[in-house]
């Protein structure tokens, strides 16, 4: 497979796990001249659309891939931040405050050249102190629901109604704190590339929160409790990291094409 053909691959696997708008808003970060509602996304299953697209915004680049990749994450952090808000948890909103200074980080080495690498780090390091935060907030709020349903009956009825607002609290904050966790290793991902390190151990250990996630029944236990069925969260979630996984598989094979054919395989001056 050709890089094009790599990098369309790689865009439309993307452009599946985020809203329109954000690819709009991910994309216009490489063209300024461009506003996001004036981002016109292809239909994914058009290749010729995709690969104009991919062309347009010159994405067949790592460096503007990445940006890509990195903006776009960004920008659907700060959806699932919004309705974290909603929810008023305070606990799983300080638990994103480290995305959200990874991202103050980001912002900075994109803006100071001097500095691109060193705030590109530090990046890095909020989101390492983050994720595992996340990761322990969403078990805990599946493992509250699972301790309301393991309640004797008598107890479970008598309770059901002063519970049903704790119950569609867990199951709510349990959603966006996986979501964040699945976002944030992707962007942990696509940062790391942009600093030539080696994803493969992040990779694992986003496999090993979807075996803690998915272990026991937790996805029709939640999805028993959720307010919220015909989104159908839980009963596609063991797709939903599939595809994040395989997503992260493509970026590799996209950036190890571009070296075996670039002798700098990344000018992130480009970026800057």
């Amino acid at each position: 497979m050709e890089l094009k053909e790599k990098a369309v691959e790689l865009f439309k696997s993307t452009a599946t796990m985020m809203p329109t708008q954000i690819v709009q808003k991910a994309a216009s970060s490489l063209a300024h001249s461009k506003t996001p509602t004036g981002v016109k996304v292809p239909i994914l299953t058009n290749d010729p659309e995709v690969q104009r697209f991919v062309d347009e915004f010159e994405l067949y680049k790592p460096e503007k891939m990445v940006q890509f990749l990195i903006q776009g994450g960004f920008a659907q952090f700060e959806c699932i931040m919004d309705a974290v808000n909603e929810l008023k948890e305070i606990d799983l909103i300080n638990s994103h405050s480290f995305i959200k200074a990874a991202q103050r980080h980001y912002k900075r080495a994109m803006a100071n050249e001097s500095k691109f690498d060193a705030e590109l780090s530090s990046a890095m390091d909020k989101l390492d102190q983050g994720l595992p935060q996340l990761e322990d907030k969403a078990i805990y709020y599946v493992n509250q629901i699972r301790a309301i349903d393991n309640r004797p009956k008598l107890s479970f009825f008598v309770r059901a109604k002063l519970d049903i607002k704790k119950v569609d609290l867990n199951n709510h904050c349990a959603k966006a704190a996986i979501k964040s966790v699945m976002n944030g290793y992707n962007l942990l991902i696509a940062i790391e590339s942009a600093l030539h390190l080696d994803t493969q151990s992040t990779i694992e250990e986003l496999e090993n929160f979807q075996s803690k996630i998915l272990a026991d029944d937790n996805c029709s236990l939640m999805h028993a409790y959720d307010d919220d069925k015909p989104s159908e969260f839980w009963t596609t979630l063991s797709d939903q990291f599939d595809n994040a996984i395989d997503n992260s598989d493509l970026l590799t094979d996209f950036l190890s094409s571009t070296k075996e054919n670039e002798e700098e395989f990344i000018d992130y001056a480009a970026l800057r």
